[in-house]
């Protein structure tokens, strides 16, 4: 049984742990990345004027889990399935980060991390049927699709976010203002080790946003962008996606709509025009109000208040 037994408390503990960590570590973790020559230099499509080190988010998952640990939340269940997951894919995209791995061999692990965090609970295991809820049971459960659903979802999650994080802050700022309305909504809903897994998640990407925030001198890079995406992902299926409610289905969606939009109007944009679907072009949703003439704090802010109202148009639902 927790030592806290007030579900505010345990969730305030988790966030402002995974905070301190991040604050605290990501200093010393830009010197590290620095000296191992991990450091993306300006070219091409980027932003940024000044060589910045990168792949500085692996303190997410620290932060993370001191989170965890602070508001005496168990890693049993589903949460298992998400240290399993963090476990491979925080080394995977750290390599990613120094070296660069194949588009292949990166698909291949994230659906290897997806299968893994299902193994351990972390399961689609049914839908709202929005089609024809006249039926006397609109819950459809999955039975033998909940693996390959389970796995699309979170490895979508895994690569829009990092696709999102194409601006100073945006990707760390997006997922914490997601993952702070999951943690309000876990808690309303009596799922307290789900809150404080997202509040812990919040707090982390919070901590690491003020030194990403712009002019950012650390790049969180796809150990950070990839970690913050699956344990969202996560949190959706553990949490909104058990519900037999109407809900179930369109609060992971609003929640995680703009890096779900980014990545399928991108794609759109793509196939329209011929080029390959991994081919690295200034089309995003970013590049776009960049494009328009709006700065980058200017288009980072306007994307935080699209996640927010989202979020926001979530929660409404949720409690209709």
């Amino acid at each position: 049984m927790s030592g806290y037994p007030n579900p505010v408390a345990r969730i305030l503990l988790a966030a402002v742990g995974a905070l301190a960590v991040a604050l605290v570590l990501t200093p010393p973790a830009r010197w590290i990345m620095r000296r191992i020559g991990a450091v993306d230099v300006p070219r091409g499509r980027h932003h940024h004027k000044v060589p910045t080190p990168v792949g500085v988010g692996w303190v997410i998952p620290l932060g993370l889990f001191f989170g965890l640990f602070l508001s005496d939340t168990a890693v049993s269940g589903p949460i298992v399935g998400v240290a399993a997951g963090l476990a491979l894919l925080v080394p995977l995209t750290l390599l990613d980060d120094l070296w660069g791995l194949p588009p292949q061999q990166r698909l291949l692990g994230h659906i290897i991390v997806a299968g893994l965090a299902w193994s351990f609970g972390v399961r689609i295991e049914g839908i709202t049927n929005l089609v024809a809820p006249w039926f006397s049971d609109n819950y459809i459960a999955l039975g033998w699709l909940s693996l390959p659903a389970t796995v699309l979802w979170i490895v979508l999650m895994i690569n829009a976010l990092n696709w999102l994080d194409g601006l100073d802050g945006l990707a760390a700022g997006v997922s914490s203002i997601a993952a702070m309305t999951l943690a309000y909504m876990a808690y309303l809903a009596g799922m307290t080790d789900v809150g404080c897994l997202a509040a812990a998640l919040c707090g982390a990407g919070l901590g690491v946003l003020r030194y990403n925030f712009s002019p950012a001198s650390v790049f969180i890079g796809d150990v950070g962008a990839m970690s913050l995406g699956f344990v969202l992902a996560c949190v959706a299926v553990v949490g909104a996606f058990k519900t037999t409610a109407a809900s179930a289905l369109a609060v992971p969606l609003l929640v995680g709509g703009l890096p779900i939009y980014d990545v399928f109007s991108t794609m759109w944009g793509r196939w329209r025009r011929g080029q390959s679907l991994q081919a690295g072009d200034r089309t995003h949703v970013h590049h776009r109000l960049i494009s328009r003439g709006f700065t980058t704090i200017q288009a980072v802010l306007t994307l935080y208040a699209v996640t927010a109202v989202l979020c926001l148009l979530a929660v409404l639902i949720w409690r209709l």
